[in-house]
């Protein structure tokens, strides 16, 4: 379980700290045969995509295409939001620049892992600069919930529930290193 947030945590954030030319010049096969099946509104879809893909590329993986929320033009970008939504209310969005995915968010999604409630204790053992995998340490896995790339900064957060219903703990790592925390109604 640890090993699987951490690979799904990391390889968005790796993949998210590429430079966007980079992306855009190595050498691929065709877009279909880089892409996996389609998943459904699932949390092993939200973790298979990657920045640089297509509206079309996430509506593959998805299965199908996306509700469009908002677009914007400006400074020569093209700024497209898009949702997925499960019948369980859960839902993909992704945040689209040029056509090519740059963000990334979950709502209510389930990983294929338990995760364990964050409490007072285990929030206030966490400090700022330290990693995902040392935040892991004194946490275990949490939930990852958003990754973005803007102008070679990647910010992802993860999330613990509380034990008490609505409580949480939200962490966000910038280029690594966690950032920011943020708690309600942990005991």
């Amino acid at each position: 379980m640890r090993t699987l947030l951490r690979v799904a945590v990391l390889s968005l954030s790796a993949a998210l700290a590429a430079p966007a030319a980079a992306q855009q010049a190595a050498p691929s096969a065709p877009a279909a045969a880089q892409q996996p099946a389609s998943l459904g509104v699932t949390f092993n879809a939200f973790v298979a995509l990657k920045p640089g893909m297509t509206a079309d590329d996430v509506a593959r993986v998805i299965g199908r295409p996306g509700r469009e929320l908002s677009r914007a033009q400006a400074g020569g970008y093209t700024t497209v939001s898009y949702q997925w939504m499960a019948d369980d209310m859960s839902a993909i969005m992704v945040t689209l620049q040029n056509d090519a995915v740059i963000n990334v968010t979950q709502m209510s999604l389930k990983p294929p892992y338990p995760v364990r409630p964050a409490t007072l204790a285990t929030h206030a053992q966490l400090r700022p600069g330290m990693t995902l995998e040392q935040a892991m340490d004194v946490l275990g896995p949490g939930i990852p919930m958003s990754m973005t790339r803007l102008m070679n900064t990647v910010t992802f957060s993860v999330s613990w529930p509380g034990e008490s219903l609505g409580s949480m703990l939200l962490v966000t790592f910038q280029d690594g290193k966690l950032a920011s925390s943020m708690q309600a109604g942990l005991r």
